[in-house]
């Protein structure tokens, strides 16, 4: 009776497959302090993004003053948002460099064989996994930023390709 009723469910009580996966971070934060930009750098990235940056609202009840028209008054009174993301832009490029990079030194290294070359490979450079609970391929992790590529590279991991490329996350 248990399997008739199983059976008839139609698929109700099916799991859908799970990964554990392990992945090395390389978030922005990390690279923040490396971040330069010139004046000239930070009021392009306003031009080209101003709809990102709305003008803060004025202070309820003052009175409106007729001012002389002053083009740069609203970069002024967004410029610390327009510096914080352009440094956080330019920091999340860094850290998906470091990452590529790594991936390709893992490569180089021959450090992808197996996996106690890899470990061997990752305590060299004093680098440590963290691991990921086990996910579905339609529920990404959501430590990652819930990527569905984070999803597609974890489930194309096997026993012969232990690494996959480097993954863009919303932390680098």
């Amino acid at each position: 009776d248990l399997t008739k009723a199983f059976e008839a469910a139609g698929g109700r009580y099916d799991i859908p497959p799970r990964v554990v996966v392990s992945y090395l971070g390389f978030g922005a934060e990390s690279y923040v302090g490396q971040i330069n930009f010139t004046e000239a750098e930070v009021r392009s990235y306003y031009d080209m993004n101003p709809a990102r940056f709305p003008k803060p609202a004025t202070t309820a009840g003052a009175p409106a003053i007729p001012a002389v028209p002053d083009p740069n008054a609203d970069f002024n009174a967004v410029r610390p948002q327009v510096e914080t993301a352009l440094r956080l832009e330019r920091a999340r490029a860094l850290a998906a460099k470091a990452a590529s990079d790594f991936a390709v030194g893992i490569y180089n290294a021959q450090a992808m064989s197996n996996a106690a070359s890899l470990e061997a490979y990752l305590a060299r450079q004093k680098l440590t996994p963290k691991a990921l609970p086990p996910f579905t391929q339609e529920a990404p992790p959501a430590e990652l930023g819930g990527s569905p590529e984070v999803a597609e590279q974890a489930f194309s991991l096997n026993a012969t390709k232990l690494v996959s490329d480097a993954i863009n996350t919303p932390n680098g």
